[in-house]
């Protein structure tokens, strides 16, 4: 069954109106913001998951004492992939501050998986939102964290910071 013409028309008019186009645009938004808080929630959970297991095995250096069998067993506990809680694990160590991640809120996990695992980002510099700082991931492996001169840097305790000076820009 088609629509009939006058149905057509209504509908057009209805889309015409300034009240249901701001209600549009309205719910568009509400649906975007909800996709990338939900995305946010979900590097901020694997964040502290993996900022957690890091507590436990640097302080109390079980790691060491159970070797990767800690990893297979707290994988199978959670009902995650041991792949997912050595991602976790890399993530906190690699950015012990989430505002270190350069999308904002276009970030995702898989981005950071992404980074992590040496994707398309493996030697490209990241520029940071706030401008100022770059990361880079060297061909060596790790990373270096590009300032300008005069920048103070803050880590957080437990945190491993080897900072090499360069004169120049």
């Amino acid at each position: 069954m088609h629509p009939s013409p006058d149905c057509a028309i209504v509908t057009q008019s209805l889309r015409d109106q300034d009240w249901y186009r701001a209600l549009i645009e309205d719910c568009d938004a509400v649906i975007v913001e909800g996709i990338h808080t939900s995305r946010w929630v979900l590097i901020e959970t694997y964040h502290l998951l993996g900022t957690r297991l890091l507590e436990e095995w640097d302080s109390f250096e079980r790691s060491k004492i159970y070797g990767q069998g800690i990893t297979e067993m707290v994988a199978q506990d959670l009902g995650k992939s041991k792949r997912t809680i050595e991602r976790a694990v890399q993530f906190a160590r690699a950015f012990p501050d989430l505002s270190l991640l350069p999308w904002g809120k276009n970030a995702s996990w898989g981005k950071v998986v992404k980074l992590l695992s040496g994707g398309e980002d493996k030697d490209k510099a990241i520029t940071y939102y706030n401008g100022m700082a770059t990361l880079s991931r060297q061909r060596q492996g790790g990373w270096a964290l590009l300032l300008p001169q005069d920048t103070e840097i803050q880590a957080p305790a437990g945190t491993h910071l080897h900072v090499i000076i360069r004169e120049g820009p």
